[in-house]
């Protein structure tokens, strides 16, 4: 397995462990009151499942990207196979081309050590003479393509395009030439029966400078060969080199796909041994979901239980403190019927010394009335006294004296009658 496959894992185990730890947190729940006001939040199972599927994900896409590289490289390796396969054949072609120039170079030999055979006429003599110098021009024009030749593909086809033009020429000239010789001979045997020693005689010297040129020919035909022989034998093997390269590049490219095939077989493995482990970690978190499940049921039973509690708790402390405000107003009525009952209390003795005091007033009422009566009586007889004794004389002292008590009385009066008035006022009230 790879290091990033371990690292994945063991994401995998340490969030696996953190919910087993809140489980337990949640198995250890305390008492409701206390966590009225505490929220915990608790990891979804989607969570989870997304992980994984991203670890998978991960590795599909790797895997994808080793696949992808492979393609690449066969079919790099396929069109190596394809550069080889066209090299080789062009390679079979020029052999095939060769050895057929060969032949044809053979059999225009044959052909001319024939013809150099068969002359015996003067008309011979010039059409193996017209022969030889369209020979020469055909073997300077070959000499020419020959010089002209270079190490390119396009060159090499048009040297082979000329090779077969020019066999194909040689046939045909070589078939209408010995007709034509044929033809000569029958009418010059016609002609001329008679000249036969000097037609021998011609013949041999046609025939030395037949053998002359076509030594000639033949030399020239064996240099020109011995090159394009060994321009052929050097493009061959430059060839061959080309091949034995392309063909150790396609063993490195194999080697190389053998190697990615080990390392997807390798990955495969430890996919699979993943798949098996994400396999258990699935069921161990379908369990711990079916966990989760059931504590969620109960945090929600806990939460509606709690809920309830709590609307109840809140009607028992409206309930309470309204008792509360109950107890204190009648608590409040309490005190003031007591202090009702206490300014009843003094009210009752208040009437009773005021009923006292009324007639106590009244008493004193009317003593001082009679007392008034009497004084105002004894003031007018006094009054009387006096203007009597003023008329009698005006020299004594008894008169002083009665005026004085007079006006001392008369002060009594005023004091008497503003104590009475005080005290109807404060009865009033």
């Amino acid at each position: 397995m790879t290091n990033q496959q371990n690292f994945n894992i063991k994401n995998l185990e340490v969030k696996i462990l953190q919910v087993m730890r809140q489980n337990e947190q949640l198995k250890n729940i305390i008492s409701p009151k206390e966590n009225i006001n505490k929220k915990k939040k608790f990891p979804k199972k989607t969570n989870l499942r997304n992980l994984l599927k991203n670890a998978i994900l991960q590795k599909r896409i790797s895997n994808q990207d080793i696949e992808n590289k492979i393609e690449d490289q066969n079919d790099e390796i396929e069109d190596l196979e394809g550069q080889i396969s066209e090299i080789v054949s062009e390679r079979d072609n020029l052999v095939e081309k060769l050895s057929l120039n060969l032949i044809e170079l053979q059999k225009s030999e044959t052909w001319n050590m024939n013809s150099s055979t068969r002359g015996s006429s003067r008309g011979g003599f010039s059409s193996t003479r017209k022969e030889t110098s369209a020979h020469d021009s055909e073997d300077e024009g070959y000499e020419d393509n020959e010089e002209n030749d270079y190490f390119t593909n396009e060159d090499d086809e048009e040297v082979d395009s000329n090779e077969e033009v020019y066999g194909g020429i040689n046939n045909k000239k070589q078939k209408e030439k010995e007709k034509e010789k044929e033809k000569e001979k029958e009418k010059e045997n016609l002609k001329l029966p008679n000249n036969n020693s000097q037609q021998q005689e011609e013949e041999q010297e046609e025939e030395m400078v037949v053998e002359e040129r076509s030594t000639k020919q033949k030399k020239g035909f064996q240099t020109n060969l011995a090159r394009k022989l060994d321009k052929r034998l050097a493009f061959l093997a430059q060839l061959e080199l080309d091949i034995r390269s392309l063909e150790n590049t396609k063993t490195l490219r194999l080697n190389e796909i053998k190697r990615l095939i080990e390392q997807i077989v390798t990955r495969q493995n430890d996919n699979k041994e993943m798949a098996q482990s994400l396999k258990q970690i699935t069921d161990k978190m379908d369990q711990i979901g079916s966990k989760l499940h059931q504590i969620e049921v109960l945090k929600h039973e806990t939460n509606t239980m709690i809920m309830k509690h709590k609307s109840q708790s809140q009607r028992h402390q409206k309930l309470t403190n309204e008792l509360q405000i109950l107890k204190s107003k009648i608590e409040k009525k309490q005190k003031v019927l007591q202090k009702i009952r206490q300014l009843r209390v003094k009210v009752a003795k208040f009437r009773k010394i005021l009923s006292i005091k009324q007639k106590r007033f009244a008493k004193a009422l009317d003593n001082s009335r009679k007392e008034s009566s009497k004084i105002k009586k004894a003031v007018s007889q006094m009054e009387n006294i006096l203007q009597i004794n003023h008329q009698s004389s005006r020299n004594t002292s008894q008169p002083r004296q009665l005026v004085i008590r007079i006006i001392e009385a008369q002060k009594r009066l005023e004091q008497i009658t503003e104590d009475n008035e005080k005290l109807r006022e404060k009865l009033m009230k």
